[in-house]
């Protein structure tokens, strides 16, 4: 099943991934396709890893608001 292509980008991401079958540990990709679409956002990206969980940390700017 597909998202239709009148969706929003955003709701088409929900899509995406709520059709992936992740239970953590195995995220289905879930983590490739988040890391992706926030670092073509800007976003600074750490990989983490925690025992046999992967995860990221991911920032936008320097934090120091208005």
């Amino acid at each position: 099943m597909t998202a239709p292509a009148d969706l929003s980008p955003t709701l088409q991401l929900a899509c995406d991934l709520i059709r992936r079958p992740s239970v953590t540990p195995v995220d289905a990709d879930c983590q490739t396709v988040m890391m992706q679409r926030l670092g073509d956002a800007g976003f600074k990206l750490e990989p983490m890893r925690i025992e046999d969980v992967d995860n990221f940390w991911a920032t936008h700017g320097t934090g120091e608001g208005p």
